[in-house]
């Protein structure tokens, strides 16, 4: 993706900077189809290609459009980040990232691991209280080592957050800007370049 290439260097410098995690999440935002969740997902696919170059890092990428409800985003937290189900997600991810235990066998390495939490389409949940809360509430706890990464086609994510939640939270802010004549020509042939090879 070199059209996104100052985007990708941007989420891995914010990657490299918070190796405990940050109580600052990044928020992604821009217009649909303009490279935000291409772009995360590069980075993931990297860090998990150079695992062994890497400390220890796991990931959970989130479309939240796809959503039954946010149990099923603590589900999918619960899986991905620490290998694990149990019928309670909510409550042992809260153990998990407070206490930095719970009552279930889970591996220490993947305890002390830098988690890296992707919330894309994040407009379909801000409005479920309770689940903002929680997250927002893990960020600010150091044994969670959470680094958030938010996904929103809009730019007025703190107008819809809630007072409680908007008064806790500090963005860093990576702004995708639309396409250029240039940027679209290069995925053209790019795109072309590899059907046909």
């Amino acid at each position: 993706m070199p059209e996104r290439k100052n985007e990708i260097l941007a989420i891995c410098d914010f990657i490299v900077r918070n190796p405990n995690g940050s109580s600052s999440p990044l928020y992604l935002y821009g217009n649909n189809g303009c490279g935000k969740t291409s772009s995360i997902e590069k980075v993931l696919f990297e860090l998990a290609e150079a695992e062994t170059e890497v400390e220890n890092v796991s990931s959970c990428l989130i479309n939240c459009l796809l959503l039954k409800n946010t149990r099923a985003a603590y589900s999918l937290l619960l899986s991905n980040l620490f290998g694990i189900s149990h019928h309670k997600p909510e409550a042992i991810l809260n153990d998990l990232f407070t206490k930095g235990y719970c009552e279930e066998a889970v591996d220490r390495k993947r305890i002390s691991a830098t988690k890296i939490i992707v919330l894309d389409e994040i407009d379909a949940v801000v409005k479920d209280e309770r689940f903002m809360y929680n997250i927002l509430e893990w960020l600010h706890h150091k044994k969670s080592k959470i680094l958030l990464v938010i996904i929103s086609n809009y730019a007025d994510l703190e107008a819809k957050l809630s007072e409680k939640h908007r008064s806790r939270m500090k963005f860093d802010v990576l702004v995708y800007k639309p396409y250029n004549y240039q940027d679209i020509r290069q995925i053209f042939i790019t795109k072309h370049l590899s059907l046909i090879h």
